[in-house]
């Protein structure tokens, strides 16, 4: 028999991150409970395989009111069949797919709402959670940004032939009904009724999927989708070129909802690579840093802003250094030549100089360590 949701519920609310991930997720948080009402209870579930007591002990200093709480669910254990047989690239890390075991991990729940932690809540959720599900398996808004890439735009190595994967690979039958994965209201009595968890991650193994999880959740979704206002999932202007080169690409309906939303947002997205912890300019980073500010992990964010740089060109130089050694090893076997000589000058003096210039970004303190490095690879040669 079917059942009703009453609005008097508490509002379970459920997050997947890594310990790394914590200093963000608790933005979030302070974002949720500051536009919480004070009427209804709020249950904050964090699904983790490694988060630490401490940060733990700091997001609870997030939850100050007497009608939110929250609690670590480890997974672990649930995760364990699936180690290694998952598919992760660029920004999706192995925490997207938790939120798959959510009928399996959370038996006595009905129904739960999944935030993604890049987000920031400038709304109550609490109506969100009310969103009637009957019938349906999950509520989610649609993606304006995939259904525009879907129309053309190749803009990421990580989603080629866009058209060609949802129809023939993916079979998404109705494409502009994808759904953005970030906001989900999962009736779990629906899935628990309809899918076994074993089953989806079967799936999830069985093929390349571009978006992993959320391609997995179209898949099994499709017509049991109940489509949200797309103010609960803005996703921000990436780089400020989502909307110039993606989403004014999408139907114009979609893009239509999106700039409204856009207007007055209920939930930014941060969805991509760059995040306003990266880039403090970036679109609607003013959201993030409100809540930042107040976050015990203010000085966390702040240090790892500062140093990412520094990590980011260490990682570059450290991956420029293998590369050069894997060119020179393989010049090496053509160098008693003179045509070989001809072709070892030509990539130092075409490939490998054009290439400092291009990592060093005119920093000469970046480009003298660049030149060091290659002189210990190749000490007869000067770039």
């Amino acid at each position: 028999m079917p059942r009703h949701f009453t609005q008097d519920e508490t509002v379970s609310i459920v997050f997947a991150t890594n310990d790394h991930y914590a200093p963000y997720l608790s933005t979030l948080f302070a974002s949720i409970v500051d536009h919480s009402d004070e009427r209804r209870t709020y249950e904050l579930i964090v699904l983790s395989e490694d988060l630490n007591d401490q940060h733990l002990g700091q997001l609870r200093e997030q939850v100050t009111r007497e009608n939110v709480s929250l609690r670590r669910l480890d997974v672990a254990e649930a995760m364990r069949p699936y180690e290694g047989k998952l598919r992760t690239w660029a920004h999706f890390k192995r925490e997207t797919y938790f939120r798959l075991l959510l009928p399996q991990i959370l038996p006595d729940h009905h129904k739960v709402l999944y935030l993604d932690a890049d987000m920031i809540c400038l709304h109550d959720v609490a109506p969100l959670y009310d969103t009637d599900v009957e019938g349906y398996l999950v509520a989610a808004c649609k993606d304006p940004d995939t259904t525009g890439i879907y129309n053309g735009i190749e803009i990421d190595v990580g989603q080629p032939n866009k058209r060609d994967y949802m129809d023939n690979v993916l079979k998404i039958k109705q494409p502009y009904d994808y759904f953005q994965a970030g906001t989900i209201v999962f009736n779990l009595d629906e899935w628990r009724a309809s899918l076994d968890v074993d089953e989806v991650f079967r799936f999830a193994q069985s093929g390349e999927w571009q978006l992993l999880d959320q391609d997995i959740l179209n898949y099994f979704c499709q017509g049991r989708v109940r489509f949200l206002d797309m103010a609960w999932n803005v996703m921000f202007d990436n780089e400020g070129s989502r909307i110039r080169d993606i989403i004014s690409k999408t139907t114009p309906e979609l893009f239509e909802d999106y700039m409204t939303a856009r207007k007055n947002p209920f939930i930014v997205h941060y969805a991509g690579p760059i995040k306003p912890w990266d880039n403090p300019d970036c679109d609607f980073s003013d959201c993030f840093w409100r809540y930042a500010r107040v976050s015990p992990f203010y000085e966390t964010i702040m240090y790892r802003m500062y140093h990412r740089p520094v990590e980011q060109f260490s990682a570059l130089l450290e991956n420029t250094r293998d590369w050069i050694q894997s060119v020179d090893d393989e010049l090496k076997r053509y160098e008693q030549r003179s045509a070989g000589l001809m072709l070892k000058e030509f990539v130092y003096q075409k490939v490998f100089t054009p290439l400092v210039a291009r990592i060093s970004g005119g920093d000469e303190e970046r480009q003298r360590k660049i030149h060091d490095l290659y002189r210990k690879v190749h000490p007869e040669r000067d770039a």
